[in-house]
């Protein structure tokens, strides 16, 4: 969203690169978000503190960044998930001792996890070659490479 409001006309959402070709309008009385001042002051308001935050919204730079103010300024444990992560949570104090959460290389469950995991890789890659061409104005290799693929399919 800060891109969009910036005036970029590429942004990268769910790791696709998007044209921005909307007309953009900013209403700042209604936002839903706190901000990062607004997070640091309501968990700060914890009588019994959280073992373990999660930041699941925002982009990754900013997510590092308030992670890192999390840790050092309230020492708390900060987790940043990545897609496909899974978390245990549970209450039973033997458990909270232990690591509650598994970070998988990519773990796939199942055949529809592997076919949207391989799906996505691909249309990554599709997306940064368009960029990439896009960028050096290299349209007849783009053309040739965009045949390829897609008589290969």
């Amino acid at each position: 969203g800060r891109k969009i409001m910036d005036g970029d006309k590429i942004v990268t959402i769910h790791g696709e690169q998007i044209n921005v070709k909307a007309d953009i309008r900013h209403i700042e009385a209604y936002s839903s978000h706190a901000d990062q001042a607004g997070l640091m002051g309501w968990l700060k308001k914890f009588t019994t503190p959280p073992r373990r935050v999660f930041l699941v919204h925002g982009e990754g730079n900013a997510q590092q960044v308030l992670a890192d103010l999390i840790q050092k300024e309230l020492h708390l444990v900060v987790v940043i998930p990545q897609w496909l992560d899974e978390y245990q949570l549970d209450s039973d104090e033997a458990m909270q001792a232990k690591a509650i959460y598994i970070q998988p290389e990519i773990a796939v469950s199942n055949n529809a996890l592997e076919a949207e995991a391989l799906y996505l890789q691909l249309r990554t890659k599709l997306n940064l070659l368009y960029q990439d061409s896009i960028s050096s104005s290299n349209f007849v290799e783009l053309i040739d490479k965009l045949k390829k693929v897609s008589a290969d399919l």
